[in-house]
């Protein structure tokens, strides 16, 4: 008997079952959404390039001169220019003012797309346009399709909407200005007939008068004449008047010297006088003190006479006491010793000297008094008679040294006065005498002039009777142009001034719009191959993976890094190989011109070889999510790569990731090298060569992380070892066909 039984699954198998559908729901999901992510992403990048314009950096160089003419002041350069820096308008480049070589350096570098260049003769230009000699006012764009061809086009676009925008300002202004004209001249010919008529009447009338201009020239002839008699007398009478005056004119200058000089002789003796009056003040206060002192002497010395008198007297009689004196005292002396004591002797002894000293000095001044000879008082009393007397004299000099000081300051006063009138009778008479000359010289015109008078009036006479005949012939063709005018006047349009406006606006485009473009190129597809080229070699890179394995070459053995480049050297290969091909299809099926091919060519060696890196490191250490990345980060970097418009015009968001991604750096290389310059070729090389130096790091990393996990320090001998994410996105496919 035979049992059948189906055996029970093992918890094991049961967790794996559910790990693949929850896998499977994961990639279906990841598939699903690559549709919306290219969609949504690709579609929101290009959304409203137009109304983002006032991201896009533009230079305007002002090189314009104000103009003016009939009142007319025009600076259209400055008005252009601040309009344009200070636009807020969505549709129209962030525009800043530049100069010259400034703008074209940013142009080249790649910091404005455009450069709008107003010229110097532009305001002039616009002038002219009303002028007998007009001529275009020319604006000039210049952009670089070595940065955005695009961007060019725009400017192109910007440029000549900015022309016909000023185009039509100056048409209606100065053209309507001309329209109007029209009718001031139909009204000018209208007045010109009417005073062409007024002519003809006048011209009639000058006639007449000429004729009566005749006969008054004729009496002019002969007063002028007799005038040209009368200068000559005149002439010769102001010529003896001008020697007179040149005369009079030294006499004055004399008089003003001498004048001059008494004034400083009358100040030397004003100055003497009055020393003159002090020094005889000063006697007569002397003499006076002297007189005072001569009499205090005289009565003084009349008593010292008479006490003299009696000292002679009283003298003689001192003697004979002072002579009895010492002879007591020598008799005292001699009965001294019966007193005994030595110093009552010494006393005496001293009386009987100081005795005889009275006595010997009485004697003298007796002697004195003797030989004094006293007629010397009489004497003094005389003096002081004569001293009074000079002190009387000194008294009457001082007085008249004073008159003598205020004289001589009188005179020194009017002598200054004197100097001063002289001067200015002398200034008078020079300019009577300047005054005298130039009488002279006019009356010499006047004589000459006198003359020419006459002979004028001799051939004005003669002209007075050619006037009247011209004059008739004058009537006749005044008669002419009042018909002449009428007739034109008739032939002149007019408007009203809805016409005006009509015609002013139909006239002919006043401003014209120049381009130039830098690095141009032929073609759009031009323009948009670096684009390709580079989402080409992007996917290049993905599909290569896609059939091969990421470290099919990695032997298990030696150092990490060395078996990530020998990995990476089977998609270099192939790098080299699609980046050639695709460089020789563009120019040789595809048409577009290589501006610098060698530069064009490395260039793509370098972002092909990068981009290979880049996704061999993405599966390398992610597995089959790696690839999913890889599609997920091409979309992210066409829509911030810029490739169309310029990237100023995208979101926010993708001109946040436009630095930090390979591929927008490496479509600004592709399109500098192929429509000219080097905008962003040292960057592209810079930040290739980093993400290139990443990717083979993140290799190297997935290699270690694989010996980590198989617990190994190498891969072993089997040359063919699937990765432990490209295992599990096989166990998740049934097929498995995504096991290398």
């Amino acid at each position: 008997m035979t049992s059948s039984h189906t055996e029970a699954p093992t918890p094991g198998d049961s967790r794996g079952k559910r790990k693949s559908r929850i896998w499977k729901v994961i990639v279906l999901i990841g598939l699903v959404t690559i549709p919306v992510i290219y969609a949504s992403l690709l579609t929101s990048s290009f959304s409203d390039p137009i109304n983002r314009l006032d991201n896009v950096p533009a230079a305007v160089v002002n090189q314009d001169v104000a103009a003016s003419a009939n009142g007319t002041k025009l600076d259209i350069g400055a008005t252009l220019t601040d309009e344009l820096v200070s636009s807020t308008a969505k549709n129209n480049f962030v525009w800043r003012e530049y100069g010259a070589e400034e703008a074209s350096a940013a142009l080249d570098s790649g910091e404005v797309y455009a450069v709008l260049t107003i010229p110097r003769s532009f305001s002039s230009d616009a002038l002219s346009v009303a002028g007998d000699h007009p001529t275009p006012a020319k604006l000039k764009i210049e952009t670089n399709d070595g940065a955005n061809m695009f961007a060019g086009t725009i400017a192109k676009q910007l440029g000549t909407t900015v022309a016909d925008t000023l185009a039509t300002q100056v048409s209606e202004e100065y053209l309507g200005n001309i329209y109007a004209g029209f009718n001031s001249a139909h009204d000018g010919f209208a007045n010109a007939a009417d005073g062409a008529t007024q002519l003809a009447d006048g011209t009639s009338e000058a006639s007449d008068g000429a004729g009566q201009l005749n006969m008054g020239l004729d009496q002019l002839v002969t007063g002028s004449a007799d005038l040209a008699d009368g200068t000559v007398a005149l002439a010769d009478g102001a010529e003896q008047i001008d020697s007179g005056a040149q005369t009079l004119a030294d006499g004055g200058s004399a008089l003003h010297d001498g004048a001059v000089q008494l004034a400083d002789g009358a100040g030397v003796v004003n100055t003497g006088a009055e020393q003159l009056r002090d020094g005889a003040s000063q006697v007569a206060d002397g003499t006076q003190q002297l007189a005072d002192a001569v009499d205090a002497v005289n009565e003084a010395v009349s008593p010292l006479a008479q006490s003299v008198a009696t000292l002679s007297e009283d003298a003689s009689t001192l003697t004979d006491g002072a002579s009895g004196v010492a002879t007591s005292a020598d008799d005292l002396l001699a009965n001294w010793d019966a007193l005994g004591d030595d110093e009552k002797r010494q006393l005496v002894e001293q009386l009987s000297t100081d005795a005889g000293a009275v006595r010997d000095g009485l004697d003298g001044a007796l002697a004195s008094m003797g030989q004094t000879d006293l007629s010397g008082v009489d004497q003094l009393g005389n003096l002081s008679t004569s001293i009074h007397d000079l002190n009387d004299g000194a008294q009457q000099v001082a007085t008249g040294a004073a008159d003598l000081a205020d004289g001589t300051s009188e005179l020194a006063g009017g002598a200054d006065t004197l100097a001063d009138k002289s001067g200015d009778l002398a200034n008078g008479i020079s300019d009577l005498a300047d005054g005298t000359g130039t009488l002279y010289d006019g009356a010499i015109q006047v004589r000459d002039g006198a003359q020419q008078l006459s002979d004028g009036t001799v051939g004005a006479a003669d002209g007075s009777a050619s006037l009247a005949d011209g004059l008739i012939q004058l009537v006749g063709g005044s008669d002419e142009l009042a018909t002449g005018l009428e007739d034109g006047a008739e032939q002149v349009p007019t408007y009203s001034d809805s016409e005006s406006d009509q015609l002013s606006e139909v006239a002919a485009d006043p401003v014209q719009f120049d381009e130039l473009r830098r690095n141009e190129v032929a073609r759009n597809g031009d323009g948009m191959a670096p684009y390709f080229m580079a989402l080409g070699l992007w996917v290049g890179g993905i599909g290569f993976y896609l059939m091969n394995e990421p470290l099919a070459r990695a032997k298990g053995s030696g150092p990490s890094f060395v078996d990530a480049l020998r990995s990476f050297l089977p998609g270099a290969a192939m790098a080299v190989g699609q980046s050639i091909l695709l460089f020789v299809a563009i120019h040789g099926l595809v048409g577009v011109e290589y501006a610098n091919p060698a530069g064009l060519l490395s260039m793509m060696l370098l972002a092909s070889v990068t981009f290979i890196a880049i996704n061999q490191a993405l599966i390398a250490l992610l597995g089959a999510p790696g690839r999913y990345f890889a599609l997920i980060l091409i979309v992210l970097q066409l829509a911030s790569a810029g490739a169309t418009y310029p990237v100023e015009t995208a979101p926010e968001l993708f001109q946040a990731l436009n630095p930090w991604l390979p591929l927008p750096y490496a479509v600004d290389a592709f399109r500098s090298l192929i429509a000219g310059g080097s905008i962003g070729v040292a960057d592209a090389v810079t930040q290739l060569l980093v993400w290139l130096a990443v990717a083979l790091a993140m290799t190297t990393l997935a290699i270690m992380l694989k010996r980590v996990k198989d617990g190994k320090t190498s891969w072993g001998s089997n040359p063919k070892v699937t990765s432990p994410a490209v295992k599990d996105s096989a166990s998740a496919s049934p097929q498995g066909e995504l096991t290398v």
